[in-house]
C-alpha cells in the first residue's frame, strides 16, 4: 500500500477543490437569466379592445443567445394548480438573446367565432424572435379560467426568474371583485386565494 506524505495529501485536496470551484463557476457562467421584460396590454388605434379581446404584447431580452425559447401558461383556480390545463409552445430557431411574445383572449360568448364553444375562451398566443415564429390557439372552458368580469394583468420583474426559467406576467380574472399584485408567480396565487389566475412564464436553453 503505497502512503503519501502529508504535503502531497494536501495537494490533491487543493486540487480537487480548484477543481470543484471551476466546474461550479463554469455552470454559472452558463446559465442564462431573463434581463428585461416589457409588456403593454392596448395600442393606438387597437381594435381589440372594440372586440372585447383580451391581450398582453411583450418583449424580453436574456443574458446571453439560446436556441430554444418556450412561451408556458399555468392556470390556477381557487388557489389550486391545474396541470390538465398547462401549455406549453416552443421556438427553435436559431440562437438570439431577444425577442417578442403576444397572448389575446377571445371571449367565445361575445365573439362566437367559427366552430367555437360557448362557455370557453379562445387563448392565441405567439413567440418570435429574429429568425422565426411559432404560433397556436387553445380554448379553455371558463369554468377553468374567465376574465369575462374581471381582468387583472402584472408583470413580473427579472428578478423574479431563476437560470431557464423567468415568469412573464400574471392575468387575474374569475368573480373576485378586487385583486392584487405581487413579486412571484407564488406570491399572487397566494394573495388572491378566490381568482381565476393564468402565468406566463419563459423557459429557455443554448
Amino acid at each position: 500500500m503505497t502512503r503519501h506524505s502529508p504535503l502531497v495529501i494536501a495537494a490533491y485536496v487543493l486540487a480537487a477543490v480548484l477543481l470543484s470551484v471551476v466546474s461550479t463557476q463554469s455552470r454559472a457562467d452558463d446559465a442564462t437569466t431573463l434581463t428585461k421584460i416589457t409588456t403593454d396590454t392596448q395600442g393606438v388605434g387597437d381594435i381589440s379592445h372594440a372586440l372585447n379581446i383580451k391581450k398582453v404584447v411583450g418583449a424580453y431580452h436574456l443574458s446571453a443567445p439560446v436556441a430554444e425559447v418556450r412561451l408556458k401558461f399555468l392556470f390556477y383556480h381557487n388557489g389550486d394548480l391545474d396541470n390538465s390545463r398547462t401549455i406549453s409552445h416552443g421556438l427553435r430557431a436559431g440562437a438570439t438573446d431577444s425577442g417578442k411574445f403576444a397572448l389575446q383572449i377571445v371571449d367565445l360568448d361575445y365573439l362566437p367565432l367559427r366552430d367555437a364553444e360557448p362557455g370557453h375562451h379562445r387563448l392565441h398566443y405567439q413567440i418570435a424572435n429574429a429568425n422565426g415564429s411559432a404560433a397556436s390557439n387553445v380554448d379553455i372552458p371558463k369554468s377553468t379560467f374567465d376574465v369575462t368580469s374581471t381582468f387583472g394583468m402584472f408583470r413580473f420583474a427579472p428578478k423574479a426568474g431563476k437560470p431557464n426559467e423567468a415568469p412573464l406576467f400574471a392575468i387575474v380574472g374569475g368573480d373576485t371583485k378586487s385583486f392584487a399584485g405581487a413579486d412571484t408567480p407564488q406570491a399572487v396565487v397566494e394573495a388572491n386565494p378566490e381568482a381565476d389566475i393564468l402565468i406566463a412564464v419563459l423557459e429557455f436553453k443554448r
